[in-house]
């Protein structure tokens, strides 16, 4: 079996285990049918069948691209005069001139190339969701940072607060897609489902929050209350920093030899 390598990604996208359970039946499938389908469609995707006629771009802008470690140049040294593209290829190069289109620099282009590649089929696998008519998305930041994210990591990082502090351009996957297959109906289906106000709060509580113990309360079959429970010890520091983090809570503290030697803190907080 392959090894896939996993590198630590950027904090702005909350993946669920979903993201993470598809991937890896993608990496890895299955002998049945449906990893046999897997396979042929891996295959398809990562063909070089296309050429330069299949894309918008030009071939000296395809060249200087290339030449600055923009895209794959797989070519054996005997075909470097023909150079061949796979549908994930062909992707990337419509990304790549969309987000050109809106100003970002080749060379913070090139952090999220770099940052993409080292996490071993990841934008192929953005490529298969995307056939798989799931809403798929490559989102750059300002430094140059390129996370894949479907519509639900998206949103959740919205929700949660994640993307409150960064500035960021969203490139439909999907849209690449229908460009380059205009034949096709790739339009991803729409997912009604939305979580409510309470459920984001619970779920910020258990995804961002770095608690020890969280007890959530319902009240006449609702959730009322969010407790966590936070410990620290050893050396604890100020005291009054740990002190103003919680507004509505309980404190326990110990010393040991005359100095604080632990404290448990419970934040309540009604949703």
């Amino acid at each position: 079996m392959s090894e896939i390598k996993f590198k630590k990604r950027s904090d702005k996208i909350n993946y669920g285990d979903n993201f993470w359970i598809e991937f890896s039946q993608y990496c890895f499938p299955s002998e049945d049918k449906r990893g046999k389908k897997i396979k042929d469609i891996t295959n398809t995707l990562t063909e070089k069948k296309f050429t330069i006629k299949n894309t918008d771009a030009s071939y000296r802008a395809v060249n200087h691209w290339s030449n600055l470690g923009l895209l794959d140049d797989s070519r054996p040294e005997e075909a470097k005069g023909w150079r061949k593209f796979s549908v994930v290829d062909l992707v990337w190069l419509k990304a790549l001139a969309e987000f050109r289109k809106f100003g970002v620099a080749l060379d913070k282009i090139k952090v999220g190339y770099e940052a993409l590649k080292e996490f071993d089929r990841l934008l192929e696998f953005g490529v298969f969701s995307a056939i798989m008519r799931n809403a798929i998305y490559l989102v750059i930041f300002s430094d140059g940072y390129i996370e894949l994210a479907n519509r639900e990591a998206l949103s959740a990082g919205e929700s949660l607060g994640l993307l409150q502090d960064s500035s960021y351009l969203v490139i439909s996957i999907n849209n690449c897609l229908r460009d380059i297959f205009p034949d096709n109906d790739l339009r991803p289906h729409l997912n009604n489902f939305q979580l409510s106000d309470k459920e984001i709060s619970v779920l910020s509580a258990l995804r961002i929050g770095k608690h020890d113990e969280i007890n959530i309360h319902k009240k006449n079959g609702d959730v009322d209350r969010i407790d966590t429970k936070t410990t620290h010890t050893g050396d604890i520091g100020k005291l009054s920093d740990i002190l103003n983090t919680v507004s509505n809570g309980d404190f326990v503290i110990k010393k040991k030899d005359g100095k604080i030697s632990f404290i448990e803190k419970v934040n309540k907080k009604k949703v």
